[in-house]
């Protein structure tokens, strides 16, 4: 939308054309810029937006390491069924995510 003024007026408009930018890549991989973990929680860093979707394949294809995911924006938090297997969850979570 453009913001136009008009006989002292302010109003929004719609271009009479809108261009929808194609995804270059569409795997999950090219949505996950980052995977990190401490003692007990792991933490995946998403483009911006996208967090939400990596959070829902996350709980659909982790349920057997993962308790649940929790996430914002671009950040999601993943809680493992067992802090004692913390690297052994991460290291899953990287693989089926295919992130780096």
């Amino acid at each position: 939308a453009m913001k136009l003024r008009k006989n002292k007026k302010l109003f929004y408009v719609l271009p009479k054309q809108t261009q929808i930018p194609k995804a270059q890549d569409t795997s999950i991989s090219s949505l996950v810029l980052t995977v990190e973990r401490n003692e007990s929680l792991i933490v995946v860093k998403t483009i911006p937006g996208a967090a939400m979707f990596v959070a829902s394949f996350i709980d659909d294809q982790c349920g057997e390491y993962c308790l649940g995911t929790v996430a914002g924006d671009d950040n999601i938090f993943v809680a493992p069924v067992k802090t004692s297997q913390i690297k052994k969850t991460t290291q899953k979570v990287i693989d089926f995510l295919g992130s780096r």
